[in-house]
């Protein structure tokens, strides 16, 4: 005789408990289905009051006196709560994930899998992470270019890295052909590993790449893989040995540029007792006052004045010390603390006259008046920038006069003195400098709403790329909501001049401009017409470009559609994931939309996609 089941209370109870602790499993991997699990465990709860409210255990959970496993009805129903984020993240990485899959080019493939991989961890869900990055690599292995395989390989082993996969890193680098990347690698997981308070490990890293140096017999790669260990070491927080990794270094220059790199690591971190004791270490008198200088910006700072100033006061070459008085008069802020700051900088300009190379006393005199126009004293900028304007006859190459008239120029409108500017401006004689000088003082003449006297200056340019472009700059800079009409004119104006030029990269160049600041000033419209006379090979890029301004304005399923357009499969997909990882990152903070709104227009995109692909589009 058949045994037949009884269903009761009881039995419906263990039901649900078998399905809490299924998922309890599965909220260490997968929140989706540990969602679901929970809810379905809550829902024959419930049902137990429908079907047996005449039992004990009914009057337990009308009451809420019962738990599953270790929860409650109330923890259970927090517990769905906590993953509701977590789940709806993990639905719109598993859709962007799938879309990568459809990506033909193996390489952007790759890099988007890892991308992904990343979210992946952040959503607490190494598992998943582990499993995608195991699929870019098994996807690089099969890149028939060695030095394209290569890179993606250590790109995906530092990706392993990443995500704490230490020894799945390591086997990568069997596949390096190239001694710079295996050195790269061992000692970017030997940093990870210092990161992560894996001391013996991470030594044994670098060590490892120190003796791959020493049998190095390429001299190149020795001396720029023993610079590149020695700065990671730094990175790590071994100073003493990275600077004595530093020392080994066969080329002065590139020796002494590591322990500058290594001591500026080492001032960063404000271990500046520490400092003291490498500073020593350095014969170069130059390099060890450069690093001086450091420390006083350190301790200016810090807010360390005294201290500060008795380093400073160590200094001997005036350039070097001039320097340092700036560097902590810009942290003098308070306007209580005035005339501490103004003193300070006099003293810094005093130098000058000590200071025997021209470009030096130059780079004093800028920096001093940047520093006064900070504190707003106007006069005193006007006199600095004068004088070393006046140094500039001291040049006898015409081109090295030129560059420092154009840079003294864009300091003078920087600070304000467009008077001084324009009396630069005639004294620059080489035709291409003075176009781009123009430009600039054209720039600042429309940051400041003189958009008339901005186009008319431009219009004395001969070159035509130049003052298309400077055309272009004048308007972006200009108020978006001032000289609407003026700025549309303008731009119908290059539009226009554009076609008659010979050179297609420079064309296209200047109209995805056009087309961008179209966009802009509200006219999307004409931006997607002019996005049609840019070549297909630049033309991808633009509709990028195009796609984020809707995004950025609010507009998700409009530059969704922007995106649609993108003829290039590999690419579009990539942008696609792109906004995906964009918007999982909150990085669109004036829009509305949420993740779930863009979710079913993800899908959307990836069915398509997929129907694309399958039907061989």
């Amino acid at each position: 005789m058949k045994k037949v089941r009884r269903i009761n209370a009881n039995y419906i109870f263990i039901q649900a408990y078998n399905l809490y602790c299924k998922a309890q499993k599965a909220e260490q991997k997968d929140y989706i289905r540990a969602l679901n699990l929970y809810r379905q465990a809550l829902s024959l709860i419930d049902s137990i009051l429908e079907r047996f409210p005449s039992s004990t255990l009914a009057l337990k959970i009308a009451q809420r006196k019962f738990r599953l496993g270790n929860s409650t009805y109330a923890g259970i129903n927090k517990k769905i709560d906590q993953l509701k984020q977590n789940a709806w993240r993990q639905e719109l990485l598993e859709i962007l994930h799938d879309c990568a899959r459809n990506i033909k080019q193996n390489r952007i493939s790759c890099e988007k899998l890892a991308d992904l991989a990343r979210l992946f961890m952040l959503n607490n869900q190494k598992e998943r992470a582990v499993v995608i990055v195991g699929e870019a690599v098994d996807l690089a292995e099969t890149i028939e270019k060695p030095a394209t395989r290569n890179r993606i390989l250590s790109f995906l082993a530092v990706k392993y890295a990443d995500i704490g996969e230490f020894e799945r890193a390591l086997t990568l680098s069997a596949f390096f052909s190239d001694r710079m990347d295996q050195i790269r690698l061992l000692t970017s997981l030997g940093h990870a590993y210092f990161e992560r308070k894996l001391r013996d490990r991470a030594r044994q890293l670098f060590i490892s790449a120190i003796d791959m140096l020493e049998h190095t017999p390429e001299n190149d790669v020795r001396i720029t893989g023993t610079a590149w260990t020695a700065y990671k070491l730094a990175e790590s927080g071994e100073y003493f040995w990275a600077f004595e990794v530093a020392e080994s270094i066969a080329d002065s220059e590139s020796k002494l540029a590591v322990m500058h790199q290594i001591v500026e690591h080492l001032i960063d971190s404000g271990k500046c007792l520490n400092t003291h004791e490498i500073v020593k270490k350095i014969e170069d008198p130059e390099i060890r006052s450069e690093l001086t200088v450091s420390l006083v910006i350190k301790h200016s700072s810090d807010g360390f004045f005294s201290q500060a100033r008795e380093v400073a006061a160590s200094i001997s070459k005036p350039f070097l010390k001039a320097r340092a008085l700036l560097a902590i008069a810009a942290e003098h802020k308070d306007r209580s603390v005035l005339a501490v700051a103004c003193d300070l900088i006099n003293e810094a300009i005093k130098l000058v006259d000590q200071i025997q190379a021209v470009p030096e006393k130059i780079l004093i005199l800028t920096r001093s008046s940047s520093a006064f126009y900070k504190l707003r004293q106007e006069s005193s900028v006007h006199e600095s920038m004068k004088r070393a304007f006046n140094l500039l006859s001291n040049f006898s190459s015409e081109q090295q006069r030129s560059e420092y008239v154009v840079f003294l120029l864009k300091n003078c409108l920087e600070f304000g003195q467009l008077e001084l500017a324009n009396e630069m401006l005639g004294q620059i004689t080489d035709t291409p400098a003075r176009d781009l000088a123009v430009v600039e003082v054209a720039a600042r003449h429309a940051l400041i709403d003189n958009f008339t006297l901005a186009r008319d200056t431009l219009a004395a340019i001969k070159d035509t790329s130049c003052r298309y472009r400077g055309y272009l700059r004048i308007i972006a800079v200009n108020q978006e909501n001032r000289n609407y009409r003026d700025k549309l004119l303008l731009l119908n104006e290059v539009v226009a001049g554009v076609s008659q030029f010979p050179s297609a990269d420079d064309s296209d160049q200047i109209l995805a401009e056009c087309a961008v600041l179209l966009a802009k000033a509200d006219r999307f419209h004409s931006a997607l017409q002019l996005q049609e006379k840019v070549s297909a090979s630049n033309r991808d890029d633009l509709l990028w470009r195009l796609a984020d301004i809707k995004f950025s304005s609010d507009h998700l399923e409009e530059g969704v559609e922007v995106l649609r357009l993108i003829a290039d499969q590999s690419r579009r997909i990539a942008r696609m994931i792109e906004l995906g990882i964009a918007i999982f990152n909150g990085e669109y903070v004036n829009a509305t939309f949420t993740a779930g709104d863009f979710m079913p227009v993800a899908f959307s995109f990836w069915l398509d996609e997929k129907e694309k692909l399958e039907s061989g589009q």
